[in-house]
């Protein structure tokens, strides 16, 4: 899934269809190195950029519908990889690891945890060792926000902080909690108050 990425494609009258897919080293064109205007080097976004050419390798694959036959070969006479996979796997991670990332994150683990259970399991279970070595911390992060992002958006809270405050307090009372609003007149101090009849019990039992 990291190695190649399609070039081109043609689909035939009959039903038959090839793709063309070349290595994901291949890159046509120099990065820009232009600099932004009215910007200072301190204010610029740091990226990494990487020279062109530096692999040309490329396959066709074939499907002919008819036969039920997939072929898959070299294009024409192009070269073969200048590179090894671990380079691959620098330049992007395995799919197999980035979705291994995706399940830990789910579970809301702090990045360096999620990293150190990729790597391990990846490198027992699955025997890619080499290629979860390369995974960052910075890299799991940015997967972490992805993934967590949509599932914590009914967290957000309304702009409007009354509105914010009272529907937090509805929402509370739904799920059984008993809410107290308290005030404190000398200092201007106001706010809420709450816990579950359960932790009350705990709390009257043991203190």
């Amino acid at each position: 899934s990291n190695i190649w990425t399609q070039w081109t494609s043609y689909k035939q009258v009959n039903g038959n269809f090839w793709k063309i897919f070349t290595c994901y080293f291949t890159k046509y064109r120099d990065s820009s190195t232009r600099q932004k205007e009215n910007i200072s080097n301190e204010k610029c976004r740091i990226t990494k950029t990487r020279p062109s050419g530096l692999c040309h390798a490329k396959i066709k694959v074939e499907w002919l519908v008819s036969l039920k036959i997939v072929k898959v070969g070299r294009y024409k006479d192009s070269s073969n990889h200048t590179h090894s996979l671990l380079d691959v796997d620098r330049l992007k991670r395995p799919q197999v690891i980035r979705t291994l990332v995706e399940k830990e994150a789910v579970k809301n683990y702090l990045p360096l945890a999620i990293t150190a259970a990729v790597k391990e399991y990846a490198t027992i279970e699955l025997g890619l060792g080499a290629s979860a070595q390369e995974l960052k911390r910075k890299e799991v992060t940015n997967i972490k926000y992805k993934v967590r992002g949509p599932m914590e958006v009914h967290l957000v809270g309304n702009s409007d902080l009354k509105l914010d405050i009272s529907q937090s307090v509805s929402y509370l009372k739904e799920q059984g909690y008993q809410v107290e609003i308290y005030r404190v007149h000398q200092r201007s101090t106001k706010g809420i108050v709450f816990a579950h009849p359960e932790q009350l019990e705990k709390l009257e039992n043991h203190g």
